[in-house]
């Protein structure tokens, strides 16, 4: 699984766990709502929680991304005979 890891500052302090997501991880509400729902999908000091807690200063806020996206592999050129052609 990818995790999306972040240290609280002091200026973040007082922002909901759900505004952090969005704000700082860039995720969605869509994402949110499946993380909510996965066993260790939403994390603070690695321990579950939900997203209206409140962290402090140095806690650190993970999130399940999903799994490593598969490697992709590049289009090629293929010569092609044409065998036929109306």
């Amino acid at each position: 699984m990818r995790v999306r890891s972040l240290v609280i500052t002091p200026a973040m302090e007082g922002t909901r766990v759900r505004a952090l997501l969005k704000k700082e991880l860039l995720l969605s509400d869509a994402l949110i709502s499946r993380l909510k729902r996965r066993e260790r999908g939403i994390c603070l000091n690695g321990e579950k929680c939900y997203t209206n807690v409140y962290p402090k200063a140095g806690d650190v806020l993970s999130a399940e991304v999903g799994d490593e996206r598969p490697h992709r592999p590049r289009p090629w050129a293929v010569p092609l005979p044409i065998i036929w052609q109306d």
